[in-house]
């Protein structure tokens, strides 16, 4: 089985350009405000979400990112929600109702994800690659110092080796990101999300995938989990084979 991040298609990767403004119905300090909740544990209560405003001159997607002071969450049209609920995406996924507004018209057919159950298990560390980064620093802290990147690509033997990687790389200010990642051939499940190994965006299998397709839902991108950013998207990515 292959597996595919699902994510918003190139034009409505970045919020900047889709959303106008956020309408916010309370104060951003208030400890029911959506955006005070870390996205990967249960919300046990009904969250304040910020009424959020799309460009006037932009068709709504099925799939952006909520951006701002919602983080890394999902917005998604009750379409595509429905269509994940259908494989119990929501054993894994809150969805919160998100309100929109365009043109002083309100929508309200779309919902905001909350991840709280996670997947890292059924990565395939002998098939998967990361890249970590470490900051270095020369020359003398009293009058200037010189930084540089330094990258090196590692392998690990399991979950907890990269755990523990990742741990020690954060003490030296570091940070580590997936390259490539496989999923074990036991996974049978259409939809999973990762914690530790960081992706923000909802894996699904080819199964789900093509279930998407079929239901004609608009302006999302499926981008194989195999693949690096380089490869996909680079110069000579496959990306351009399927997608403007």
């Amino acid at each position: 089985m292959n597996f595919f991040q699902v994510m918003p298609n190139s034009e409505n990767l970045s919020s900047e350009d889709l959303i106008k403004n956020y309408l916010l119905p309370c104060h951003k300090d208030d400890p029911d405000f959506l955006g005070n909740h870390p996205n990967y544990s249960w919300i046990e209560f009904k969250p304040k979400i910020p009424i959020i405003e799309i460009s006037d001159s932009r068709r709504i997607p099925s799939l952006f990112y909520s951006g701002g002071m919602l983080s890394t969450r999902l917005i998604m049209s009750n379409a595509l929600k429905e269509i994940m609920e259908e494989v119990n995406a929501n054993s894994k996924i809150q969805f919160f109702p998100a309100e929109l507004i365009q043109k002083n018209k309100e929508i309200n057919d779309y919902w905001i994800t909350n991840y709280f159950k996670f997947n890292d298990n059924c990565i395939d560390f002998d098939q998967s690659s990361f890249i970590a980064e470490v900051s270095r620093s020369t020359g003398n802290p009293f009058i200037q110092l010189t930084f540089a990147h330094e990258y090196e690509k590692k392998k690990f033997l399991d979950l907890e080796n990269y755990k523990s990687f990742k741990a020690e790389l954060k003490l030296k200010k570091g940070s580590i990101s997936p390259e490539k990642l496989s999923i074990k051939k036991t996974c049978s499940q259409d939809v999973l999300l990762l914690k530790e190994i960081f992706i923000p965006d909802i894996i699904i299998s080819t199964e789900l995938k093509d279930r998407i397709i079929d239901r004609n839902i608009f302006d999302i991108e499926f981008k194989p989990l195999e693949l690096s950013e380089e490869e996909w998207y680079g110069p000579n990515g496959i990306r351009k084979q399927f997608y403007k």
